[in-house]
């Protein structure tokens, strides 16, 4: 073979083995871009660049008044990007950051060992060096305020990200059961029923994997912001809730009762304006369960405004109309039944048998004109007719169904001693919730409301949904019926069982009861349920209200347990809406050397001096703050020292809306501002740590 055809053969050989090189890599390009794109492009981005959710900050719970009654609180992931400083801004800021670190932060650790490890990862391109986990917002504010980290994201490397939000409820236990407790996947009360709009919507940010295995995220344009979750307006007001509580602790623990509950109802809306609930536990007494409207009890002689109010509207019985008391002992087909007390009465009207209270009074009226075929059927229909077989299907969870047997439903226990039993309040049982709105009813002129608890939700745009009073079209009685009953209750507050709670601030109307627990139950030591059911002022009913003790120790009657009370807190809302006096601007205009300045106000020191400046006002100055209280009334004026923890929601009562705006805004709340004038009421308690949340200002 010659030289030249040698030649082209090597070249040949080189070009194809160029060749098929070329056409295998040409096919693994192929097969990695194109047949297996989807899968390597998904894991190239799954181990250096994924997204992370960010949690949405939770709606706020708010009472009727604006206070804030559950909130969310969020909490930090800080940490420093040592490389992303310039050279000079890292050479001057690193020690004097270390040392703030070291007493802020991580105490644990000294100034000198903080600043070498930075210096160390910025020499190694290292870039997540961890602050604090956890951290709340007034620790992120101060983060941001240290030496190099207020440069920012970009000149001082400070990162941040929300980790999570905590629940907490500023007013403690307060309404705690109702208002609910948020747990994932199993709240309850109002945070569950409302789960939906309270959640909000997440977001999402894009992180990137360093070198050294930490995550760090890429920049703020690539997060997609989280939605916050609406708001709930609640009808709760916490003046009254509150009252209620410690009302219900003080009776509770004097008689060492099992558990107790307090509802407070606006007769004309249905509104829940207070709903406290308190259980025996181990540590003495909580707001373990809802036991207005979790427990269906028999609840004794509060059913006898039902059974008086059958026989009205069926004429079987009239105010007027005499019953045989018979001493207050007799029987009832072979069934012994008694009155509280051997009183010796032996006939009274059923006006007067109710005011006493006697069981066997309207137990005989009912038995004598219902306890037959034919109209046996028809007190049940009444009692269904007052809406107590119905549940009132509140907002929050857990209501329990009533029970009334139907009329010869054997085995639902039915007997002739059905209709005896169940006209003074045995044999069925409801909630105190269930039963409170037929008392509600009674009041509002026959007319049921819906009880509810949720008035409005609202996100950040105005009001999302908002529930109004709701009636139920017929009436539970017709008007003569009703009218009657009024005067039946305000009789046991008058002459009968509740002579000694009556008031010299307001009129009531109620009646009490006392149940026994296990009635029939032979040979065992009885337990009671004390309560008592009603509304006031009685001529022109606002509230009613119910208060069910159960299992008291050394007394057990309604009138002394419950009683006291339905009195404190009949009491305590009638004297909140007391009107606060005659109008004063009234009449001439008084001449000018009438007119006295304010007494006292509140705000910034400079603009003060400025006012006071251009007015020629003489005043004193002794105090060295910004923020000052100016007492008036005086010649000269004096400056008093306003203190303002910016650590903490600041008092801004008696403020303009600009000073009370800027220092709420400074202390890291926002504010929400309604009406116009000086601050008279903040949702936020003065001294409380609540950053990043919403408060609302009343201006009047």
């Amino acid at each position: 073979m010659n030289v030249k055809n040698e030649l082209l053969l090597r070249l040949y050989v080189v070009m194809l083995f160029f060749i098929l090189t070329a056409g295998v890599i040409g096919y693994q390009l192929v097969k990695i871009s194109v047949i297996e794109g989807d899968k390597w492009r998904k894991k190239g981005t799954d181990d250096y660049r994924k997204y992370r959710p960010i949690e949405a900050e939770r709606g706020t719970i708010f009472s009727a008044d604006g206070m804030p009654l559950a909130v969310s609180q969020p909490f930090f992931d800080i940490a420093v990007d040592p490389c992303q400083s310039k050279p000079n801004d890292f050479k001057a800021n690193v020690d004097s950051l270390a040392y703030f670190l070291a007493k802020h932060f991580q105490k644990g650790k000294t100034p000198q060992a903080i600043a070498s490890t930075l210096k160390k990862m910025r020499a190694e391109g290292k870039r997540y060096f961890v602050v604090a986990r956890g951290a709340t917002f007034h620790d992120l504010e101060k983060a941001q305020s240290l030496p190099l980290l207020k440069l920012g994201r970009y000149g001082g490397g400070l990162l941040y990200d929300v980790q999570h939000n905590n629940r907490m409820r500023p007013y403690k236990s307060l309404a705690a059961r109702t208002i609910g407790v948020y747990r994932e996947n199993n709240p309850i009360g109002i945070e569950k029923s409302f789960d939906g709009f309270l959640t909000g919507e997440s977001g999402k940010k894009l992180w990137q994997k360093l070198n050294d295995g930490d995550w760090v995220p890429v920049n703020d344009m690539e997060a997609i912001a989280p939605k916050r979750g609406d708001d709930i307006y609640t009808t709760i007001d916490v003046e009254i809730q509150d009252f209620a509580e410690k009302t219900l602790m003080q009776t509770i623990s004097k008689y060492q009762a099992a558990y107790g509950t307090i509802i407070v109802m606006e007769v004309k809306t249905g509104a829940i304006r207070a709903i406290a609930n308190l259980g025996k536990s181990s540590d003495g007494y909580d707001e373990i369960y809802n036991y207005a409207v979790g427990t269906a009890q028999e609840p004794g002689s509060t059913m006898k405004l039902a059974t008086a109010m059958a026989l009205l509207e069926d004429h079987g019985a009239d105010l007027n109309t005499p019953v045989r008391l018979d001493g207050g002992k007799t029987q009832f087909y072979g069934e012994w039944m008694y009155d509280s007390h051997p009183h010796g009465i032996q006939t009274a009207t059923m006006l007067d048998a109710f005011a006493i209270s006697s069981n066997i009074g309207m137990a005989r009226l009912a038995d004598q004109f219902y306890n037959n075929k034919e109209r046996s059927e028809q007190f049940i229909n009444r009692l269904q007719q007052f809406g107590l077989n119905a549940r009132t299907n509140i907002e929050i969870p857990g209501e329990v169904s009533p029970f009334i047997k139907n009329a010869f439903d054997y085995e639902a226990g039915w007997s002739k001693t059905s209709i005896p039993w169940m006209a003074h309040g045995y044999e069925l049982k409801v909630t105190p919730l269930q039963m409170l709105t037929f008392y509600n009813a009674v009041a509002n002129k026959g007319i049921k409301m819906q009880p509810y608890l949720v008035s409005r939700i609202e996100d950040e745009h105005g009001v999302v949904k908002s529930f109004g009073p709701k009636a139920f079209k017929q009436p539970i009685a017709n008007l003569v019926t009703i009218e009657k009953a009024h005067k039946m209750l305000e009789e046991v507050m008058r002459t009968g069982t509740g002579k000694e709670l009556q008031s010299n601030l307001v009129q009531m109307a109620a009646k009490t009861g006392t149940s026994k627990v296990g009635y029939f139950h032979k040979g065992q030591s009885p337990d009671y349920i004390a309560s008592i059911a009603g509304f006031f002022p009685s001529n022109d009913p606002v509230y009613s209200c119910i208060v069910v003790i159960g299992q008291p120790k050394g007394a057990y009657y309604g009138s002394s347990v419950a009683g006291p009370a339905f009195k404190a807190i009949a009491e305590k809302c009638y004297l909140r809406r007391i009107a606060p006096g005659d109008v004063v601007n009234v009449g001439n205009m008084p001449s000018s050397t009438q007119i006295t300045l304010p007494r006292s106000s509140v705000g910034y020191k400079d603009d003060y001096k400025a006012i006071l400046k251009t007015l020629a006002l003489e005043y004193q100055d002794e105090t060295s703050s910004d923020w000052i209280l100016l007492e008036g009334g005086r010649v000269p004026m004096e400056m008093k020292r306003r203190f303002v923890d910016f650590e903490k929601v600041p008092d801004v009562i008696g403020m303009g809306a600009r000073d009370a705006s800027y220092l709420m805004e400074r202390c890291g709340l926002r504010v929400r501002i309604e009406g116009a004038g000086k601050v008279v009421q903040q949702s936020l308690r003065p001294g409380i740590n609540a950053r990043g949340q919403m408060v609302q200002l009343k201006l009047g």
